[in-house]
């Protein structure tokens, strides 16, 4: 799992690379990336990702290497 999102993270740069304008007569032109299939299937998996940890960490706050359950605080 870890590895999976820091595998993500790195990928980061080639996404970055996804994004391309989009000019119109009537509006100013944009530089877009949200409708890249590339980038969408990358950003759904940073998604599930950061669910996955979320949901097996929930109740819980890291300071460092200690874990202190949320009740504790």
């Amino acid at each position: 799992m870890r590895e999976d999102l820091l595998k993500l993270i790195d990928n980061t740069e080639h996404i970055k690379k996804k994004f391309h304008v989009i000019d119109s007569e009537n509006l100013p032109t944009h530089n877009v990336i949200y409708n890249d299939a590339d980038f969408s299937i990358w950003k759904r998996e940073v998604q599930l990702e950061l669910q996955d940890i979320y949901d097996r960490t929930q109740g819980q706050v890291y300071l460092g290497c200690t874990r202190i359950d949320k009740a504790e605080i």
